[in-house]
């Protein structure tokens, strides 16, 4: 009887956990599931594209690239017809990042677009940077970096660094020529 009882503790707990981690709405649900939506658009990104021997970078700045797994990019295509999916989509991708998970590491809005940079991992040792940006016109983006132990503070000098410099224009332009932007 004892015995008994174990087993359907042990088998309650373990139907608990599995539902518990199946039922939570992720990021990297979001993107499996909207890729294949109408007015989205998906693709990975080689880290491989950041590096060039045109970028200015000093030895520490190379290591946050390394650093760099895995990009991924999901956007969504705005037009006049799709607004109250824009709207509904907005909703679902701000519900996610407000999650627990995700910390803000810096919020931005300009005349051209709104935005946040979301941080998930322990201080010095990011494991992820999520960054979300959206313009009313055109839609919104989001750029998910996976990497390992990822420095927030060299991750943002690095950032504005290439802000500056010339990432390989032409696999942006190609880019770019692929969703017509």
């Amino acid at each position: 009887m004892v015995r008994i009882f174990k087993i359907l503790v042990l088998l309650t707990f373990t139907l608990l956990n599995l539902s518990s981690c199946s039922s939570g709405a992720s990021l990297e649900k979001y993107f499996v599931t909207s890729s294949e939506k109408d007015h989205f658009f998906s693709m990975d990104i080689p880290a491989s594209m950041l590096k060039s021997d045109k970028i200015s970078l000093e030895e520490e700045d190379k290591k946050i690239l390394d650093s760099f797994k895995k990009i991924n990019f999901l956007g969504f295509k705005k037009n006049n017809d799709n607004q109250l999916v824009f709207d509904k989509e907005i909703a679902q991708v701000k519900t996610i990042l407000a999650g627990d998970s995700y910390e803000d590491l810096m919020k931005f809005n300009t005349k051209l677009f709104k935005g946040t940079v979301k941080i998930k991992g322990k201080e010095d040792k990011i494991d992820e940077v999520i960054l979300f940006g959206y313009n009313q016109k055109q839609g919104f983006g989001i750029v998910r970096i996976l990497g390992e132990s990822m420095n927030p503070a060299l991750l943002m000098r690095v950032i504005q660094k290439l802000e500056k410099e010339d990432v390989n224009e032409e696999g942006i332009k190609s880019l770019s020529n692929i969703f017509n932007i």
